[in-house]
């Protein structure tokens, strides 16, 4: 079962205290539970527990979450300090009161409101709900889509294209965006190169491609938009009532706006080459629909081509052996290509693979 891990153990009177600091409001009772029989895959890459508080608003049901130590992923506790110390943690979709909010876990287990100095801890409004990846894990096999398909198609476009722009400062937030962006790729690529997974001379033609999509990236001038940055089926939630929640903001920021789009995209492809062994069936339509849609609802000619290097990471990273084990080896390789193919600005982008299929 890959899911959160317990942060056991959270002083109660500062748990109470910090929640009220983060909420607003008078918090009445607090209780913590351990959240390992959670359905809902968020990666491995916390530790985390579900907190029930009694609020003079009525119920809430919270998730707070830290990191693992530096190494064990690539959401590390200095890198988040990093960016709320520079301004750049912002809130993610939630509307109710001001979730997603930052706080700090000292070395005795004390949840501590700002400022403060310890590990950075992420409190979130619980989601309830099936993770998306579940449905395309159960439906990618088939051959075509059905209602349900397009209602999350749909809701997940409303995510998308949903999003507020930064005029001010927004070539300064832009740019250190993309840093992050290629600390993270680098990380990727050195470690499919030490695992035997990548070459040294795909290694080196992924990095230096990286570093040619940094510059055009910062050349073309385009205004900043809040971006999740780790947007792919297991942070999206289908809620009972209807509609979709992205979950685990650890990483928000204000940078290019297909960023989302380009990591989204390649899931699609993941789950036909899992469930029907090539990139057709439900999963490509489902594909084409987001893409076009996107395309034309964004109004933005350049979305596809922008999202080249978004797409590029994503399929390095599902490409991976020890982190999605069930792909064959002739699917991780597809993957491997089409990594190196979006970076070529004359190989094929996330839009040729539907006019002229997988290379």
């Amino acid at each position: 079962m890959t899911g959160y891990g317990t942060a056991e153990g959270l002083e109660p009177t500062e748990l109470l205290r910090t929640l009220e600091s983060a909420l607003g409001v008078a918090v009445l009772r607090v209780e913590q539970r351990a959240v390992s029989d959670d359905p809902q895959k968020r990666l491995g890459c916390n530790r985390a527990c579900v907190v029930d508080c009694m609020t003079e608003n009525g119920p809430r049901t919270l998730i707070i979450r830290r990191p693992l130590a530096a190494g064990t992923a690539f959401h590390d506790a200095e890198a988040i300090k990093s960016l709320f110390w520079q301004g750049r943690y912002c809130r993610g979709d939630n509307p109710r009161d001001a979730l997603p909010a930052l706080a700090w876990i000292d070395a005795e287990d004390c949840l501590r409101a700002l400022p403060h100095t310890g590990t950075p801890a992420i409190i979130e409004e619980y989601v309830p709900g099936t993770v998306y990846a579940s449905l395309l894990e159960r439906k990618g096999g088939r051959a075509a889509m059905d209602e349900e398909d397009w209602d999350c198609a749909n809701a997940i476009l409303g995510l998308l294209l949903n999003r507020r722009e930064l005029p001010d400062e927004g070539n300064v937030l832009y740019a250190q965006d993309l840093v992050c962006l290629m600390s993270k790729a680098l990380l990727i690529t050195d470690n499919l190169h030490r695992t035997r997974q990548l070459e040294p001379r795909e290694k080196e033609d992924i990095e230096h491609g990286l570093l040619r999509w940094r510059q055009r990236l910062l050349n073309a001038g385009r205004l900043p938009v809040r971006s999740h940055n780790d947007f792919h089926p297991w942070n999206l939630i289908l809620r009972p009532e209807g509609g979709v929640s992205a979950i685990d903001w650890d990483f928000p920021g204000y940078g290019e706006r297909a960023r989302d789009l380009g990591t989204l995209l390649p899931n699609y492809l993941y789950f036909a080459l899992l469930k029907r062994g090539r990139f057709d069936g439900v999963c490509r339509e489902i594909y084409r629909h987001v893409l076009n849609e996107y395309l034309c609802r964004s109004r933005d000619a350049e979305a596809a081509d922008m999202a080249r290097p978004f797409f590029a990471v994503a399929c390095l990273i599902l490409s991976h052996a020890r982190w999605y084990p069930d792909l064959s080896g002739e699917s991780r390789m597809l993957l491997r290509r089409l990594a190196l193919g979006a970076l070529d600005e004359e190989g094929p982008g996330p839009l040729d693979l539907l006019t002229c299929g997988l290379p």
